[in-house]
């Protein structure tokens, strides 16, 4: 591996890291966001529909964020795609040892793409965090439509 390619690779990992933290204070960040909203759900009446209406935005930032870091994970599957076809052809005609075996070739490539798929591995689990806030957030507003139905069946204000 030349210096170059080494210095690229740690430049890929040091940004993936900055990644990593970015993704872990925005969980901190959704989590606030529920426990907050779950507060008020519990809280004063005249407040519930305000309160919906945050979590219809809130739900809305969030299908946001997925597609954004959707389109992060299909550009990195395209760059994944074209260093598995560009190491395999490495691997068949300039590599040390002849390889006869695809089998062999990808295995070897596996472990070349492993920083690229890990990085894919992250948003993934990300996307997934999202979409259980946005279950949680529809959970909370069946709750509000719930709770203000039966407050109107009794006639409470």
């Amino acid at each position: 591996m030349s210096e170059q390619t080494g210095n690229n690779l740690d430049k890929y990992k040091q940004n993936t890291l900055i990644l990593e933290t970015q993704l872990t204070a925005e969980r901190g960040n959704w989590d606030g966001v529920i426990a907050n909203l779950a507060g008020k759900v519990k809280g004063d009446i005249k407040y519930l529909y305000e309160v919906d209406a945050d979590i219809i935005s809130y739900k809305q930032i969030i299908t946001s964020e997925m597609g954004k870091y959707a389109m992060v994970i299909y550009k990195e599957n395209r760059t994944m795609k074209s260093l598995v076809k560009t190491r395999f052809e490495w691997y068949s005609t300039k590599y040390q040892i002849n390889l006869k075996s695809s089998g062999d070739k990808m295995k070897l490539i596996e472990a070349d793409v492993a920083d690229v798929q890990y990085k894919i591995d992250v948003l993934d689990n990300h996307i997934d965090f999202l979409k259980g806030c946005g279950e949680n957030l529809k959970q909370m507003s069946y709750a509000i439509k719930n709770r203000l139905e039966l407050l109107n069946i009794l006639g409470v204000s």
